[in-house]
């Protein structure tokens, strides 16, 4: 959003400090932790944050949101600190920070700050046409906020005359921008939910170059993995356009885990394993480059060779500028996996992939349909 008043330095300053102070470099939707939330807790402790509701109410939250609870296990994953933006006034009932423990970041902005923003956010909002919005969308609004406990509705009053549909939309588009206003003045990246970007999208709310940056790098980046790694069938999970997935390596893992607590207790051992701190580095080295507009040659260079043994691995001949690279001691066939193949694999993962090569190789190996990976995380959290 375009801030243009006096109160813009202090705004900045405030908030740029808060998120330094506690380490954080990105603003996440609410409703992309509380479906991840409501995963994790699973089916039997989802009353800590939904009391008295339908087990099949919580999973229509998370399998509406499942690209916003594999976009929350890619933060875990990539990012020091979980920032919880006042998220006690959008979900009074709400577990996800004990969950995560010292990973969370509690962040409040002050009420002048908060009453700014949201000011500016409710007039950008009075002029749009909420007519253009896909009635369908707006139903599917109203009845996702509903039954995640939603109660965060600012600026209410000033859209009190709308049907109640564009009500619930338009406060949920406020919340948005209010979001977006916090990720400008602190210079860090906003993660949105995929229905607010919808809706953003249908009323052409602009977000600042700077806000979504990292997030179409990584898209841009982790491409070629995709295309590499994509088998007739191809992985839709990766339609989503997130980078390789901690949460699909982890669930098709030989020993995978029997419930979203487990699942999570497994991702939370990966990242604060050394492979995990030099996955999450390597992440924080190349948002630093890109917030800079600088290039970041090395990390062109590392999902190269990743690419490069993926298609090996799935028997086609590389491609690229590295497809000559010999990553193994000796030339092995790629063909199906016998010995010599398992050998040339565990070669190339413990001693020319190292650190967050080999992490990257792991998360783009799985070759899974969306349809599979939905399966097997209702049936943990069905489960649990």
């Amino acid at each position: 959003m375009e801030l243009q008043d006096p109160r813009i330095e202090r705004l900045e300053s405030s908030l740029s400090s808060q998120f330094a102070d506690n380490n954080v470099d990105f603003v996440p939707d609410p409703m992309v932790l509380r479906a991840a939330e409501l995963f994790i807790l699973g089916k039997a402790g989802r009353t800590v944050a939904l009391p008295d509701s339908d087990p099949e109410d919580a999973w229509t939250i998370i399998d509406r949101n499942l690209d916003g609870v594999l976009a929350f296990f890619h933060v875990f994953m990539t990012r020091d600190r979980i920032p919880l933006i006042d998220y006690e006034y959008t979900f009074p009932d709400f577990g996800i920070g004990e969950l995560l423990d010292d990973a969370a970041a509690y962040i409040h902005p002050d009420l002048e700050n908060y009453e700014f923003i949201a000011q500016e956010a409710a007039r950008r909002v009075a002029r749009f046409d909420l007519d253009l919005l896909d009635p369908r969308l707006l139903r599917d609004v109203a009845n996702e906020l509903g039954l995640s406990g939603y109660e965060w509705f600012p600026a209410e009053a000033q859209y009190q005359d709308l049907p109640t549909e564009q009500r619930v939309a338009a406060t949920f588009v406020t919340g948005g921008i209010i979001f977006g206003g916090y990720a400008q003045a602190a210079g860090v990246d906003h993660l949105l939910q995929s229905k607010r970007s919808r809706l953003f999208a249908q009323l052409a709310v602009a977000e600042t170059d700077r806000s979504l940056w990292a997030y179409e790098r990584e898209e841009e980046l982790f491409a070629k993995l995709r295309r590499s790694a994509d088998d007739d069938q191809g992985f839709d999970t990766h339609d989503y356009t997130l980078p390789p997935s901690v949460l699909t390596m982890l669930m098709f893992d030989r020993d995978p885990p029997t419930s979203p607590a487990e699942l999570f207790e497994k991702t939370r051992e990966l990242r604060e394993s050394d492979l995990g701190a030099a996955y999450r580095q390597w992440h924080t080295e190349l948002r630093g480059a890109w917030a800079r507009g600088e290039p970041h040659d090395e990390a062109d260079a590392v999902v190269e060779q990743v690419a490069v043994e993926l298609e090996r691995r799935f028997g086609r001949t590389p491609t690229g500028p590295l497809s000559g690279v010999n990553l193994e001691a000796h030339d092995a066939p790629a063909a199906a996996p016998g010995p010599s193949t398992r050998l040339r694999n565990w070669f190339v993962e413990r001693v020319r992939l190292r650190g967050h090569r080999k992490l990257l190789l792991r998360m783009s190996l799985p070759q899974v349909t969306l349809e599979e990976l939905t399966g097997r995380l209702r049936h943990i959290w069905e489960t649990s």
